[in-house]
Order: structure tokens, then C-alpha cells, then sequence
């Protein structure tokens, strides 16, 4: 996976030139603004991978 460029989130896997830091959004957006992203990103979702029934 690494040498395709991928890395791991996780501590125990990985290279150390890759580091992924915690993003906490409640510091960065109002409640308001957290609601609206992430309708946003379960529409993307949704577009992306979830299969409609026929």
C-alpha cells in the first residue's frame, strides 16, 4: 500500500513521513455550520456509494 502512496491513520502502521493529525470541528465551525457540512457530506455519500432499490 505504501509504495502505491497510501498510508495508514493508524500508530502502529505507517512511514514516518506521513502524519495525520485530529481535526476537531467544533472549534472550527459553529453548530450551525457542523449540521449544514455534514448533510453535505451524507448527500455525497449517498451520490457516490449508496445504491438506489428498483
Amino acid at each position: 500500500m505504501m509504495k502505491g502512496g497510501l498510508w495508514s491513520p493508524r500508530q502502529d502502521i505507517g512511514s514516518l513521513e506521513q502524519k495525520f493529525k485530529k481535526v476537531y470541528l467544533d472549534g472550527r465551525y459553529s453548530l450551525e455550520e457542523i449540521e449544514k457540512k455534514l448533510a453535505e457530506w451524507e448527500n455525497l455519500m449517498h451520490q457516490l456509494f449508496v445504491r438506489k432499490r428498483l
